[in-house]
C-alpha cells in the first residue's frame, strides 16, 4: 500500500479540501464594467492557488439572446456570480436575467458589484431581489478589494459546507478483476464525506453496509469532484447508478417532483415529450408535466405558458420512468448540493436541453403505487392464444393509415385474432376531445394514446394504433413502454402529391389557404420513421394489397 493510499484510509476522504478542485466565478456585467472585475480576480487567482479560483466572463452588452444563451453554458458550474452593473437605475434586462439564472443554476445568492452609492444601490436591488424571489445579496460591494474578500468567504464557506453535509456518494463503476461478488467500488464522492468503520446504506436498495476500506483515485479531465475506491464489509455487487449514503439521514427516492427548469435547447420544451434525465450517476426517461409558470426575463413575473423556449425559466412537474436518489434544493446552502441538480437531454440526439434543480416532491409519488394484479399479461395472452403486439401506423394526413388498420383488423378479426383500433379522429371524440393541434396538443395525444395502448397489449390484444404521430421523440416514447418485440412501427410512405389529391376531408385545402393552422406537412413538421419495421408505399397498390404483405410481415413474426 502507498502512502496516499495510507492516508486516504486513516483521515478519511473529506471534500472540504478535496472536492472543490476548481472555484468558478462568472463574472456577468457590460463589458468594460467586466473586464476591470476580472482583472482583479485574476489577480487573486495567481496570489491565492489554493482557493483553485477560475474566472468566467459573460457580457451582457447586445441582444438579451445571446448573453442569456452565454449564461446558460458557464452558470451551471459556477460557484459563485459577480453581476457587474455601472448605475443601479439600469440595470439591463441581461443582468436581470444573470441574477435570475445564477440563483436558479448554482443555488447561491448573486454578489452584485455596482459602481458609486452604496446606499443608493441598496434602494434599488433589495426590491430586485424580492421581486427575483430570492434572499437580498448578501453584500452590495464598491470596489474590487470587497469582491476579492467576499470570493474568499463564499469559497470557505462552500467547502464547510460540502464538508459537514450529509455523506452522497454516486458509484460509477465495480470491481472486475475478480472471479466472484466483489466487495469493492468506485465511484464520485459529491457531498459529505466518508470514514473507516462509516456506516452507510446503498439506495435505491436499502442495504446496509460498512465501509473497511478506502483511497483516492487519479484524477481525470474534467473532474470537478473527487475519485474514490472504497470498500464494503460485504460481496454487494451495486450497479453503477447507485448512490452511497448516511444510513441516518438518507436522500429523497421518488419519481415524480417539482423542479425548476431552464431551457437551453433550440427547440421548444413540450410538457408531455421524453428526455433523458441524468442526475449524478442516474439516468433515466423523464417527461414533463404540467408548466406551472415561466418566468418573464424582464418583469421576473410568473406567466402562463405551454411551452419554454431557450432562454426560459419555468417552474414544472417532472415524471421520471424509474426512481431517482436526490437531496431538495436549499437555498440557505453556499454549497448548493449537486444531488439536486440534474440535466435533460434530447431523446433522440442526446444533446443536452435543459438544466433543472429540484425543489420538493409531489405527494402523490408516495401516496401511489403499483397495483399487483392476479392475472398477467402472459395468461391473458395464453387465453387468446396469441401474442399481443402494438401494430403503430404512422404517416401524414390522407396516406391512407386508417384505411389499411381498418382492413387489416377485419382481416386479423376474420382469422379469429383478438383486436382493437385506436384511430386519431375517434379518439379526439373523447380521451383526447380538450386537446387542439398546436404541437403541445400533438405531444399530450400521442403520450396519452400510447399509454392506452400499452393497456391494451397487456390485456393480450393485438392493437392497430393509427396516428399521424409526427414526431420521432414521441413514437420511440411509446416504443420504450413496450416489449422489444411488442412494437411494431409501420410507416405509410405516401407522398404529400398524392394525399393532397385524394383530400378526403379537405384538410389540406383549407391549410393552402390558410384556414387551418398547424396542419402537418403544411405549416408543422413530420418526422418520417428512420427505421421502421414495416415499410409500405401508400401509394403504389390497393389498400387489399398492402394489407397482404404487413400480414406476410406478422406471420414472419410469429404474431399471426
Amino acid at each position: 500500500m502507498d502512502s496516499r493510499q495510507a492516508k486516504g484510509m486513516s483521515d478519511g476522504i473529506d471534500p472540504g479540501n478535496s472536492s472543490e478542485r476548481v472555484f468558478r466565478v462568472a463574472v456577468c456585467g457590460p463589458i468594460a464594467a467586466v473586464a476591470g472585475m476580472a482583472a482583479d480576480l485574476e489577480r487573486l487567482a495567481g496570489t491565492r492557488p489554493e482557493l483553485g479560483l477560475e474566472v468566467v466572463t459573460i457580457s451582457t452588452d447586445g441582444d438579451e439572446p445571446r448573453p442569456v444563451a452565454r449564461m446558460l453554458d458557464v452558470l451551471p458550474s459556477a460557484a459563485l456570480a459577480v453581476i457587474v452593473g455601472e448605475d443601479p437605475d439600469h440595470l439591463t434586462d441581461a443582468a436581470r436575467a444573470a441574477c435570475l439564472l445564477a440563483w436558479r443554476l448554482t443555488g447561491a445568492t448573486p454578489m452584485v458589484a455596482i459602481a458609486g452609492d452604496a446606499g443608493r444601490a441598496a434602494e434599488v436591488l433589495h426590491p430586485f431581489a424580492r421581486d427575483l424571489g430570492i434572499p437580498a445579496p448578501d453584500r452590495i460591494v464598491i470596489n474590487s478589494n470587497d469582491v476579492s474578500s467576499m470570493v474568499e468567504r463564499h469559497a470557505a464557506a462552500r467547502r464547510d459546507s460540502r464538508s459537514q453535509a450529509p455523506l452522497r456518494f454516486w458509484v460509477t463503476d465495480t470491481a472486475k478483476n475478480s472471479s466472484t461478488p466483489s466487495t469493492a467500488i468506485e465511484g464520485e464522492l459529491a457531498i459529505g464525506h466518508l470514514t473507516l468503520g462509516q456506516q452507510v446504506v446503498i439506495l435505491p436498495s436499502a442495504t446496509a453496509a460498512t465501509v473497511t476500506a478506502l483511497a483516492p483515485l487519479p484524477a481525470r479531465d474534467g473532474d470537478a469532484l473527487p475519485r474514490l475506491s472504497v470498500t464494503l464489509d460485504r460481496p454487494l455487487p451495486p450497479d453503477p447508478g447507485c448512490v452511497l449514503s448516511d444510513a441516518a439521514n438518507r436522500p429523497e427516492l421518488a419519481d415524480q417532483v417539482v423542479a425548476h427548469i431552464v431551457w437551453s435547447g433550440r427547440k421548444p420544451m413540450l410538457p408531455g415529450r421524453s428526455y433523458v434525465v441524468r442526475l449524478g450517476n442516474q439516468a433515466t426517461r423523464a417527461q414533463i408535466g404540467a408548466l406551472k409558470h415561466r418566468v418573464h426575463p424582464s418583469t421576473l413575473e410568473p406567466m402562463a405558458a405551454r411551452r419554454l423556449v431557450q432562454g426560459d425559466v419555468g417552474l414544472c412537474n417532472v415524471s421520471f420512468t424509474e426512481p431517482l436518489v436526490f437531496d431538495h434544493a436549499d437555498r440557505g446552502d453556499p454549497a448548493p448540493r449537486p444531488t439536486s441538480r440534474f440535466v435533460l437531454e434530447d431523446a433522440v440526439d442526446g444533446g443536452i436541453v435543459g438544466r433543472g434543480e429540484i425543489a420538493f416532491t409531489l405527494r402523490r409519488a408516495t401516496n401511489i403505487h403499483w397495483q399487483a394484479q392476479a392475472v398477467d399479461k402472459i395468461s391473458r395472452s395464453a387465453l387468446k392464444g396469441q401474442r399481443p403486439a402494438c401494430l403503430w401506423f404512422t404517416g401524414l394526413s390522407g396516406s391512407g393509415k386508417s384505411t389499411i388498420a381498418t382492413a387489416l383488423e377485419k382481416r386479423l378479426n376474420a382469422m379469429g385474432m383478438h383486436t382493437y383500433t385506436l384511430d386519431g379522429d375517434n379518439v379526439r371524440h373523447g380521451l383526447s376531445r380538450d386537446l387542439g393541434f398546436t404541437d403541445a396538443d400533438r405531444v399530450e395525444n400521442i403520450r396519452r394514446i400510447a399509454e392506452v395502448s400499452k393497456l391494451f397489449v397487456d390485456a393480450g390484444l393485438l392493437v392497430m394504433v393509427s396516428f399521424i404521430s409526427p414526431f420521432r421523440a414521441e413514437r420511440r416514447m411509446a416504443r420504450s413502454l413496450l416489449g422489444a418485440d411488442e412494437f411494431l412501427e409501420i410507416f405509410v410512405d405516401t407522398p404529400i402529391e398524392i394525399c393532397e389529391e385524394r383530400d378526403p376531408k379537405g384538410l389540406y385545402r383549407k391549410a393552402r389557404a390558410g384556414e387551418l393552422k398547424n396542419f402537418t406537412g403544411i405549416d408543422s413538421p413530420y418526422e418520417p420513421p428512420e427505421h421502421a419495421e414495416i415499410h409500405i408505399a401508400g401509394g403504389e397498390a390497393p389498400p387489399e394489397v398492402l394489407v397482404e404483405r404487413i400480414l406476410v410481415d406478422l406471420k414472419r413474426r410469429g404474431l399471426v
